[in-house]
């Protein structure tokens, strides 16, 4: 059964800043994350000095989706990786 993925309210209007191709594999990656969050092959890491809950899931080199864990619960939002620097 999947789990419950909840969008945060900055997940669209950061997706409709990627490009095409960037959103493409954004949805692909929270839509796999939502059906089988524990598959071997994410990368996924829990953000430094944050809320132990909060992870980081690479994307690609530049788009990273942010997860608040909680259970078998997920928030998602996702931000380019400069936004961070």
């Amino acid at each position: 059964m999947p789990h419950r993925t909840i969008i945060g309210k900055s997940f669209l209007s950061s997706l409709d800043r990627l490009t095409v191709g960037e959103q493409a594999l954004t949805e692909q990656l929270v839509f796999d994350l939502r059906r089988q969050p524990d598959r071997p092959g994410f990368t996924l890491h829990r953000v430094e000095g944050a809320d132990p809950r909060v992870w980081s899931a690479r994307v690609n080199r530049d788009v990273r989706v942010i997860l608040h864990r909680d259970g078998d619960d997920a928030v998602s939002t996702t931000r380019p990786s400069s936004a961070s620097s």
